[in-house]
């Protein structure tokens, strides 16, 4: 765990997700946990190890995903996440049973889950939502695009924001549930703040401006490809095996079984995106009888 601002900390060391801490007079808010159960463990342990400050702890979920939220069992009795990521858990049973496999989603190369069980949301809210634990509030505020119950976590005190998946530089972006429009919207207003902020990403930690400025260019251009593709009738599979194959070398992976699960998640989302927002399949021409 090292510190990035006074009082917030990142721990990057496990797979899954960047997790982070804040260390405010009357508590401390985790953000995230990472889903492999001997990493959620290790988590566990270090945060009794830390010298908290206050009596509460919260545990933000910035995204329903898996990776997020898999390994919270005892990191806190108050979980907080937006209204969409309550709803998403109100089908999931106790149990994980690992469901959404294949997707390319981090919590596929951990070993040992049996018996992983989600940890429901109890806290919800709809726009915006903060904790005066500090003379400046830490706030959390929905900004879908992502996914629709997608939030960010700001401190103003040291000036640092966390924004989850919306952007992403060491790995291929989640797409399957994206809403391109509004992740635009959202990294629009996340260029809006000042430089003197410092940005953290739950797969990359901080992040520079630049990777921001980059990541909102590329969104465009997919937008772009998107679109042509549709126009020009592409079959979602073909669309995506393409598009994998041109985009992948932007995030090399460490080893053979990471870079199948970054194929996995680049061709998966690229196809269900297109599917579901751009492509409409072409009625197909009734042949006329033949008269005698």
């Amino acid at each position: 765990m090292y510190e990035i601002a006074p009082h917030v900390y990142l721990e990057d060391r496990y797979p899954g997700v960047v997790v982070g801490l804040l260390r405010l007079p009357h508590g401390t808010v985790l953000i995230d946990s990472p889903p492999c159960p001997d990493a959620a463990r290790a988590w566990r342990t270090a945060l009794r190890a830390f010298n908290g400050r206050g009596p509460d702890r919260v545990l933000v979920y910035l995204d329903y995903q898996a990776d997020h939220c898999l390994g919270a069992r005892g990191l806190s009795n108050t979980i907080v996440a937006h209204t969409y990521v309550g709803e998403m858990f109100q089908p999931r049973t106790n149990l994980f049973r690992g469901q959404t496999a294949g997707q390319g989603e981090n919590w596929e190369l951990c070993s040992n889950l049996q018996g992983m069980r989600w940890v429901a949301p109890n806290l919800l809210f709809d726009t915006a939502l903060s904790f005066y634990w500090d003379h400046e509030p830490v706030t959390l505020r929905h900004r879908p695009g992502p996914t629709p119950g997608s939030i960010w976590v700001q401190w103003a005190t040291p000036q640092v924001i966390f924004v989850g998946d919306a952007v992403t530089q060491r790995e291929p972006p989640f797409l399957a549930d994206a809403d391109l429009d509004a992740w635009r919207a959202t990294l629009d207003a996340l260029l809006a703040y000042d430089p003197g902020w410092t940005v953290v990403g739950s797969r990359d930690g901080v992040l520079s401006w630049e990777a921001v400025h980059g990541f909102r260019a590329w969104l465009d251009t997919l937008k772009a490809r998107l679109h042509a593709a549709a126009e020009q009738g592409t079959e979602p599979p073909a669309l995506a095996e393409a598009l994998t194959q041109e985009w992948l070398p932007r995030w090399p992976a460490s080893g053979t079984a990471q870079a199948t699960l970054f194929r996995q998640r680049l061709e998966y989302g690229l196809r269900r995106l297109y599917e579901r927002t751009f492509y409409h399949p072409r009625p197909r021409r009734r042949r006329r009888k033949r008269t005698t």
